[in-house]
């Protein structure tokens, strides 16, 4: 509906096409509501079946906080419905930017962001269920990866009317080299003074043990 952004209502849908984009088939993550926002999507293999089975994950923001919902895909154009939501983050407006990835094992990690305050500082966390898919979502302790000073809206003279969020983003080595498993993770961050620094600048950080301890950022 054309209404006010605060109000307007959103589902997050999620859509697939057998046919390279001619045609799409679709089905609802998340009903209508005034808070959704931000969704994502992962897909890797799938815990349950890794020789024949995809798992298909979709991160959002919603008036429960960060969830994220999962599906199997069997084959083309075969989907499971999306399963019941997981969350790994209270609702509230100082957290952003649920972005997943799976291992090749299936393994599920979400990083997100999270700033008391626009300008920052603020901290990034990742959140992980390394049985994906299978018995449903259950999530630990947040895992600390790295603070930041970039706040969820930092204005900065290339974004002075948005702003520009830590944003980070995950991706696991899949590849059957030597660093299979291996998880990154890349994040925007800035120099602690002067404050209010828009000196910003991308960093990357990587995890042997599914995000469990993180290694020294490099820029």
């Amino acid at each position: 509906p054309n209404t006010a952004a605060a109000t307007r209502t959103r589902a997050i849908v999620e859509a697939f096409s057998t046919d390279g984009g001619v045609t799409f088939s679709t089905q609802i993550v998340e009903a209508l509501s005034s808070s959704n926002d931000r969704p994502q999507l992962a897909i890797g293999p799938d815990a349950a079946n890794l020789a024949t089975q995809d798992a298909v994950y979709v991160t959002f923001k919603s008036a429960s906080g960060l969830g994220v919902r999962g599906a199997v895909a069997t084959g083309l154009g075969s989907l499971s419905s999306f399963s019941a939501a997981g969350y790994f983050a209270t609702a509230s407006t100082s957290v952003n930017d649920a972005v997943a990835s799976v291992g090749p094992q299936g393994q599920f990690v979400v990083t997100w962001s999270n700033s008391t305050t626009a300008e920052g500082p603020g901290n990034v966390f990742v959140d992980r269920d390394l049985n994906g898919l299978v018995g449903g979502f259950t999530f630990g302790t947040d895992i600390p990866v790295s603070p930041t000073e970039v706040g969820r809206a930092d204005l900065i003279p290339a974004s002075p009317d948005r702003g520009i969020s830590a944003s980070p983003f995950l991706a696991y080595d899949r590849s059957g080299g030597a660093r299979d498993h291996r998880l990154y993770v890349a994040y925007a961050d800035a120099p602690t003074t002067p404050v209010d620094s828009d000196n910003t600048n991308i960093f990357v950080r990587f995890s042997d043990d599914h995000g469990a301890t993180w290694s020294t950022a490099v820029q």
